[in-house]
């Protein structure tokens, strides 16, 4: 697996994370809530990396946990199969 650092100003320069390929809600908590997105980075690469998001009562949430260094994680897109219970048919 792939990491990459970034600091949050490279980010900024790349808008991350309001310019992306994919993002996604991950958990939610009274202040803030949890996302991942995955961005292309200037070497082409696709990356995905954890922020948050402040809520209605923090709108002025820390993008990047109070760090100046983000880890992220090179991805590729494939298909995956998923089997999930649905109701029956006909029932």
């Amino acid at each position: 697996m792939s990491k990459r650092m970034f600091t949050t100003a490279e980010l900024r320069e790349l808008d991350v994370p309001y310019e992306y390929e994919a993002d996604w809600h991950v958990s939610i908590g009274p202040w803030e809530e949890t996302r991942e997105c995955v961005f292309r980075a200037d070497d082409g690469k696709t990356y995905l990396v954890t922020y948050q998001r402040g809520l209605a009562d923090n709108p002025d949430c820390d993008t990047w946990f109070g760090k100046h260094t983000v880890e992220a994680t090179e991805v590729e897109q494939r298909e995956v199969t998923v089997t999930r219970w649905l109701p029956k048919e006909g029932a």
